[in-house]
């Protein structure tokens, strides 16, 4: 298993507890790697890359078309398949979402003047959700087998919602709560929301954000 965003490195903790024991996950630079060929070997792709500039497209340009047909599993924001740059980007792969059966919550790093702190209390000041988010996959030619297993085996207890891409997403196949808001790509700054809330508005759309590395 192949990430190639590193945070704190729990990752391969993550992965090892639910049996992948061969995870590749550094404090590299990944765009590097790709310029100079430093890609390690691997058989799938799995990352949640950072949501901010143009981390999101850059990594599904790789993950559909330079990672030599690999599967890949993406966990990105529910806004990204609305995307202009989406459908070039991945082009061929034709990646399904997966939509979990809540919405994830995100750990940010836990920073220093975190650490000192009780648990409880740590995680609430570590927590963020900006985004509903959900994973884009790509299973190369397995996709139609393995899509038609899970939904036979899996999908009843998985409370999980499986769409079949962007196409199936635009006939409202996605979970109420999983459909992007059509101001999804302008946040408001700071300022803006502070006054927008004194005017009694109910908030600033949601934002195109960073949020790292979504707890790896």
């Amino acid at each position: 298993v192949y990430d190639p965003f590193y945070c704190e490195g729990s990752v391969v903790a993550h992965l090892n507890r639910l049996g992948l024991e061969k995870v590749y996950n550094r404090k590299e630079d990944f765009y590097a790697a790709q310029r100079e060929g430093g890609v390690p070997a691997h058989d799938v792709l799995v990352t949640n890359p950072p949501f901010s500039a143009d981390h999101l497209e850059r990594t599904l340009r790789f993950a559909a078309h330079d990672n030599h047909g690999r599967p890949f599993l993406l966990l990105l924001p529910n806004f990204v398949w609305r995307k202009k740059y989406y459908e070039t980007a991945v082009e061929g792969a034709s990646p399904v979402f997966l939509v979990p059966a809540k919405r994830y919550t995100f750990w940010s790093p836990v920073r220093a003047e975190l650490r000192g702190r009780p648990e409880h209390e740590r995680g609430r000041a570590a927590s963020t959700t900006p985004f509903e988010c959900f994973w884009y996959l790509s299973l190369g030619p397995w996709t139609e087998e393995l899509v038609q297993g899970w939904r036979r085996k899996h999908e009843a207890q998985s409370g999980c919602t499986l769409v079949l891409g962007a196409d199936a997403a635009r006939a409202g196949e996605l979970p109420e709560r999983a459909v992007p808001p059509k101001n999804h790509e302008k946040r408001a700054n700071p300022k803006a929301r502070k006054k927008l809330r004194k005017k009694g508005g109910a908030g600033a759309p949601v934002a195109k954000g960073q949020i790292g590395v979504g707890g790896w």
